[in-house]
């Protein structure tokens, strides 16, 4: 095989995953998809922002052993008021993810038993918004007010919702959805305003040498620990979104290390070179990456994090790409056929 081919299915792999999490979407922030069918105490809850599918986006990083934060992973911050800037849109779609102190809901009376509530997308708009004040946090914004061309539905403070937000600005951004205060932390400290104590560096903490900051890093005047959302909504570097996605596709997937796990065997280049001289057959390539970006371990369903979401739309992207980059797959279309039968 020749280098352009590893090339053009390594590119192939990485859109699949875009594709996936925010371009079928015209999205740079995670929507809220959580349900009571996957598992959600109640439909859209607020505190999706905290995690989706039994996640909990701050504890990212955590050993569950020892406790410790992994040493690049960003503080955690109870103070931090930040809305999204991207959202669903269909008829009664939930607003933007939101994270807010406690103590400011408290004061608005807005907490039930320390829990938020839930979106509702009962209650037509008679005139969807044309524009709203971004100045204005999610949360507090009018009835129907929520979002441009809202059509119905808006928060109701139930306390069906199991937690608070306190704390959960972690929410997926970015093309491949950087999410959690390991990947947003490990992101700051090589592009943006580095949040790392000098005094640890060259240091091994929980197997994890930390490296020095670059001396000219690309965004030294942003702190994505302070604020993340800076992903999605800088007008001076539109581009963030797909370098956070690069950097996680470089750092994450194709470095994927599992020292002495279940997986310790598993190697990006190996994988890929496997899969292209064996003939691009199979999905087992896909379905590995599928899994270090959807769920943390090159594999279809991970420990503790359970099974990868949407994973044969994940195959479908990879074999479109492929195609549009004049990559023919072995009895693909085929197989495509054979399926939809």
């Amino acid at each position: 095989a020749t280098n352009t081919l590893y090339a053009k299915v390594a590119i192939a792999a990485f859109l699949s995953q875009s594709m996936q999490e925010t371009i079928r979407y015209d999205a740079c922030d995670e929507n809220n998809w959580a349900q009571v069918r996957y598992g959600s105490p109640v439909d859209y809850p607020m505190n999706a922002a905290c995690g989706q599918l039994g996640q909990m986006y701050a504890d990212y990083g955590t050993n569950p052993t020892s406790g410790l934060d992994h040493p690049y992973s960003c503080p955690r911050n109870s103070k931090m008021e930040i809305t999204a800037r991207t959202h669903a849109s269909w008829y009664g779609a939930p607003g933007p993810m939101f994270v807010v102190p406690d103590a400011v809901l408290m004061e608005k009376g807005l907490l039930v038993n320390g829990n938020v509530g839930a979106w509702s997308n009962s209650g037509h708009c008679m005139v969807p918004p044309e524009a709203v004040d971004d100045t204005v946090q999610a949360w507090n914004r009018k009835d129907c007010e929520t979002y441009v061309g809202q059509k119905a539905g808006g928060n109701v403070w139930n306390g069906l919702s199991d937690s608070s937000v306190e704390g959960c600005g972690w929410w997926g951004r970015g093309v491949i959805q950087t999410t959690g205060r390991q990947n947003f932390g490990t992101l700051n400290h090589f592009v943006g305003r580095s949040h790392i104590d000098p005094a640890i560096i060259g240091q091994t903490i929980d197997d994890t040498t930390v490296e020095a900051a670059p001396a000219s890093p690309l965004y030294a005047d942003l702190d994505l620990c302070s604020n993340p959302e800076v992903i999605c909504s800088s007008t001076e570097h539109t581009e963030l979104k797909w370098i956070a996605g690069l950097f996680f596709w470089v750092s994450s997937v194709q470095s994927y290390s599992d020292d002495g796990g279940e997986y310790e065997d598993w190697n990006y280049y190996t994988e890929l070179k496997k899969f292209v001289d064996d003939g691009l057959v199979g999905t087992a390539f896909v379905d590995a990456v599928s899994g270090i970006v959807n769920r943390g371990c090159p594999d279809k369903e991970c420990p503790v994090s359970g099974e990868v979401h949407a994973m044969d739309e994940r195959r479908r992207n990879f074999d479109i790409v492929l195609e549009k980059m004049g990559v023919r797959r072995r009895n693909l279309r085929e197989r495509r056929k054979e399926k939809s039968l």
